[in-house]
């Protein structure tokens, strides 16, 4: 039907196209005279019934397959636009990802290099505070060692000074001995007095902070006899021996002699001296008002 139809539409489309070209050949069969300007206006009329002809003599099928490959064109360009859009949003999210992993990566590295260098300043701080602290301890423990070695020391206490002394007494099978020693708080330093007998006594100095023996000194003042001169000589070695364990009675003999005590001829008056052995200092003095004045102390002692 849409066949027959669309024939009919050429045949006429021809004719009107025929008719646009010589109007004349057209106008002879209506028998009607036309001016010119009609015969313009039918011959515009003619053109426009010929493109209407042309159009619907064209097949369903044929508009079908048009609209249809109108369609698939518009849907390719849709596809084709789609996929570019995807392509641009894709390469715009790697971009994106690139940019936030880069900013990440450099933040990170900054995190990291700060965290480095506050690593390294508290190491540095710990480092610096550590050589600080271990500097203290060595001025305090130089300072410490100074100071013992400054004050000097002979026995840890006055008890065992007590105890050292009655023991060499019992070598020296001798019965001068300490029954108890009285530590007396003094102003500088502590101090003990203890009398042997009636003509021999033992004055000991004691440091007041760790309560050490610092020095010995004992005073004799015999009474004109060899008893009570042999006991001043007894309680001198008992006071080395007890000082010093390790000594013999050779080398006992001779630090007294060069003390000025061995020999003939001893000018008691004139003694002043002093020996030191195994880091322990030993002096003598006489005076006449006091008598033998001897002393034992630390050699190191610099106070």
């Amino acid at each position: 039907m849409f066949e027959i139809l669309g024939l009919i539409f050429l045949i006429i489309s021809l004719y009107l196209f025929v008719a646009i070209i010589n109007p004349s050949v057209f106008l002879k069969f209506i028998k009607k005279p036309f001016s010119r300007s009609k015969t313009a206006l039918f011959a515009v009329i003619s053109l426009v019934l010929f493109i209407v002809c042309i159009i619907s003599s064209v097949p369903d099928d044929v508009k079908k397959e048009i609209k249809d490959g109108t369609t698939v064109a518009i849907a390719n360009e849709d596809a084709k636009a789609k996929k570019e859009a995807e392509a641009k949003a894709k390469v715009a999210t790697e971009e994106k990802a690139k940019a936030e992993a880069s900013a990440k990566e450099e933040a990170d590295a900054k995190a990291k290099e700060e965290a480095d260098a506050k690593a390294k300043e508290e190491a540095e701080k710990k480092a610096i505070a550590d050589k600080k602290k271990a500097e203290e301890e060595a001025i305090a423990k130089q300072a410490a060692e100074e100071a013992a070695k400054g004050k000097g020391k002979i026995f840890e206490s006055a008890a065992e000074f007590k105890t050292a002394f009655n023991r060499a007494a019992v070598e020296f099978q001798s019965e001068l001995k300490i029954d108890d020693i009285v530590v007396s708080d003094g102003e500088a330093q502590d101090a003990f007095n203890v009398m042997l007998n009636d003509y021999i006594a033992l004055i000991g100095s004691v440091n007041k902070d760790d309560k050490t023996v610092r020095d010995l000194t004992m005073i004799g003042q015999g009474d004109g006899t060899t008893a009570s001169g042999a006991d001043i000589i007894f309680t001198m070695g008992m006071l080395m021996t007890a000082a010093d364990p390790t000594i013999t009675a050779d080398e006992r003999g001779n630090l007294l002699a060069k003390l000025g005590l061995m020999g003939e001829d001893v000018d008691l008056s004139t003694l002043d001296e002093e020996v030191e052995f195994n880091e322990i200092r030993y002096s003598i003095m006489y005076l006449d008002t006091m008598g033998m004045m001897f002393s034992v102390s630390d050699a190191n002692e610099t106070e």
